[in-house]
């Protein structure tokens, strides 16, 4: 099986990490002990460090499957780790590239043209429709929505670099969190881009955002898938970040949506196998149904498989033949066992 960061990579990009991640790795933590959407302390640990080598556990919930960074930044620490700058410097560092401000609106327009065609027909018509993009950074994807249907576009992000491009762009720019904002301002849509696993408190800020939607107002949510990166990338430790403080999965989705008082509408999942989209519209919330024992073992069980043919991925270059590649797997299988 082919992962795109090999074992061998994954240790040259943690190097080139390491002038960022080492002061990282000094600042107060926080241990999360109980899952944040269920408040099970029951948990199943399956990374002990993140994709830049900093020393943080990611635990799967076995409760209702909510896979989340045990080891984490303290609040105050997460805020420090957007507004200086550091988070685009150590995703940079990963990448081996630096990405600009215009960068980032490139790449923003691209998936804004997506979700349009996406949301086509579905956002309210008329005058004074407004719309708030939750961690809409540069403001690209705002500003494309407004221009295509015709709504007042609020962004709402930490960083004070990308509010005031945002503004540039004409928009309204606040800096800030849903975690943190008040406000008694309600919008017909919501979108939450790119921004859900960054979320420091995943009930709470779900809570603010349903008091942000209008009655009958839509809420657009995007996940990464953490299975399918992991199948695509590679081991745990090749997706896991500092800054995904939670993730999701295909499989425990409506679960989680549903606890927090959102039904899916419709997904969106063309762009990327990893990338799912979900169209929501409140509902009751309801208690997390326990994950059976069955679906948890199945999940722990493919992530194990993961590993497994990571490590051995690595054992042989990409272009032996598969006889031989199987071969030197053999051989690493049996030495582990020894």
């Amino acid at each position: 099986m082919h992962f795109l960061i090999s074992p061998a990579e994954l240790e040259t990009r943690r190097q080139r990490c390491r002038p960022v991640a080492e002061p990282l790795a000094a600042a107060p933590r926080q241990f999360v002990s109980a899952c944040n959407l269920c408040g099970s302390e029951t948990s199943c640990v399956i990374a002990y460090e993140d994709r830049y080598g900093l020393p943080l556990r990611t635990a799967l919930c076995t409760g209702c499957g909510l896979i989340y960074l045990m080891d984490r930044f303290t609040q105050q620490g997460y805020s420090e780790f957007y507004c200086e700058g550091d988070y685009r410097k150590l995703t940079s560092a990963f990448a081996g590239s630096t990405a600009t401000i215009e960068d980032l609106q490139a790449d923003q327009a691209g998936y804004a043209r997506n979700l349009v065609r996406f949301l086509d027909r579905r956002v309210p018509g008329g005058k004074g429709i407004r719309l708030l993009d939750v961690g809409g950074s540069s403001g690209q994807v705002a500003q494309e929505l407004a221009t295509r249907f015709g709504v007042e576009g609020t962004v709402l992000d930490p960083s004070r670099e990308e509010i005031e491009a945002a503004c540039r762009l004409g928009l309204r720019g606040i800096v800030g969190s849903a975690e943190t904002w008040e406000t008694e301002e309600r919008f017909d849509l919501v979108l939450l881009c790119r921004t859900i696993e960054h979320l420091y408190d995943l009930r709470a800020t779900m809570a603010n955002i349903r008091r942000y939607l209008a009655p009958g107002g839509l809420f657009y949510c995007d996940f990464l898938d953490y299975l399918e990166l992991c199948r695509i990338t590679g081991a745990p430790q090749t997706v896991s970040k500092v800054d995904h403080c939670y993730w999701l999965t295909m499989q425990t989705a409506p679960r989680v949506f549903g606890a927090l008082g959102f039904e899916i509408v419709s997904l969106h999942v063309v762009p990327k196998p990893q990338f799912v989209g979900c169209l929501l519209r409140q509902c009751p919330p309801a208690a997390p149904a326990p994950m059976p024992w069955s679906e948890v073992q199945g999940l722990i069980r493919e992530l194990q498989q993961l590993v497994s043919e990571w490590q051995s991925s690595g054992a042989a270059p990409a272009g032996f033949p598969a006889r031989v590649r199987r071969k030197v797997r053999r051989m690493a299988q049996s030495a582990v066992g020894r």
